[in-house]
C-alpha cells in the first residue's frame, strides 16, 4: 500500500521497515494497515475523480467491480454497494448539518440512509467480498508519511 501512496505522490514519509513498525506500535498492526488502506482508497478515488472528468466512461466503472471481485454475483455485489453506500452516508449526514448545506444536500443524506437500509435488507449479508471482517476507524491524524491534502 505504501509504494501505491509513494507513486500516486502522496506519501511523504521514508517508507522504510522502522517507520512501518514504528507506527504499527503506535496504532496497532490492524488499525495501522486500515489507515493505511483509507489513505489509498481516498487517493485513488481523487485520480479516479480527475481521470474522469469530461471524459465518456465506457466501462470504466465496471473495473472496479472486476478489480473487487463483485461484478459476477449479485450478493457480493450488493455486500459492496452496501459498504460505498455506508462510506458515502456518514460524510452527507455530517454536511447536511451546516445550516448553509441547503436541501439538496439533506435529501442526499435521507437517500443514501434509505438505500442503505434498503441493501442491507436484501440480502442479508455482511459483505462476503473478504474472507475476514474488517472494520473502520476515524483516525486523529494520517499514518505516518501520509499527507493529509
Amino acid at each position: 500500500m505504501v509504494s501505491a501512496l509513494i507513486a500516486l505522490g502522496v506519501y511523504t514519509g521514508e517508507g522504510d521497515q522502522a517507520e512501518h513498525d514504528a507506527e504499527a506500535e503506535r496504532l496497532g498492526e490492524r488499525r495501522y494497515r486500515i489507515r493505511l488502506a483509507n489513505a489509498l482508497l481516498g487517493a485513488a478515488q481523487i485520480e479516479a475523480m480527475l481521470a474522469e472528468q469530461d471524459v465518456d466512461l465506457g466501462g470504466a466503472h465496471d473495473e472496479q467491480l472486476v478489480t473487487a471481485g463483485v461484478s459476477d454475483d449479485p450478493v457480493k455485489l450488493t455486500g459492496f454497494l452496501q459498504w460505498q453506500t455506508l462510506r458515502v452516508a456518514g460524510p452527507l449526514r455530517l454536511v447536511a448539518q451546516h445550516a448553509g448545506t441547503g436541501p439538496i444536500l439533506v435529501a442526499a443524506a435521507h437517500a443514501a440512509d434509505g438505500l442503505q437500509r434498503c441493501s442491507a435488507s436484501w440480502p442479508p449479508v455482511k459483505c462476503p467480498v473478504w474472507s475476514r471482517s474488517r472494520s473502520t476507524s476515524r483516525r486523529s491524524r494520517p499514518p505516518a508519511g501520509v499527507s493529509s491534502t
